[in-house]
């Protein structure tokens, strides 16, 4: 439930998603996911549909992710880290009370890859209807869609990490 938040620090956030070729240089140094130690079926590595080295770096945890800032943090001399769930939702909607990064409007066939499964074939629920989307896409796509921040990719494709958790209470 939206609920009022000051973020009181300047935030900078990455414009995109961290991508494939990003996590390729961390990996670089031997570090492993959870999902290639646990040798699962699908990893950062093999998703399970195409990707490149723009695609957004999918199959990682939130211990992945947060050692990927570690390491970012040290290549750089920098402190990088998630953002929290309010900075995000920031990021994302800005401060105006839209519902999406670009306005009201439904994501349509050109601001987002949004909600769909990856999978061609007949819509759940639609048979006549089949997917126009890629299951993912590079993190820079949809530039009509940026966030207010002038950030790619905050609703759709890939679901981000953030520091910390909803709580009710």
């Amino acid at each position: 439930p939206q609920h009022r938040i000051v973020i009181t620090k300047p935030l900078l956030m990455g414009a995109t998603e961290v991508t494939v070729g990003h996590f390729k240089q961390f990996s670089a140094t031997g570090y492993k996911t959870e999902a290639e130690k646990a040798a699962e079926s699908k990893t950062w590595l093999k998703p399970g549909y195409e990707m490149t080295d723009d695609s957004p770096v999918a199959c990682i945890t939130w211990s992945d992710a947060v050692a990927y800032c570690k390491w970012l943090s040290d290549q750089e001399n920098a402190t990088y880290r998630l953002p929290t769930e309010a900075e995000w939702e920031k990021a994302a909607r800005g401060e105006d009370g839209r519902i999406y990064p670009w306005g009201n409007q439904p994501a349509g066939l050109s601001r987002s890859n949004f909600g769909r499964t990856g999978l061609s074939g007949p819509v759940r629920d639609r048979p006549e209807r089949l997917l126009l989307y890629p299951p993912i896409i590079s993190v820079d796509k949809y530039d009509n869609a940026v966030s207010p921040f002038g950030l790619f990719q905050m609703a759709g494709n890939v679901a981000e990490w953030v520091a910390d958790w909803y709580d009710p209470k």
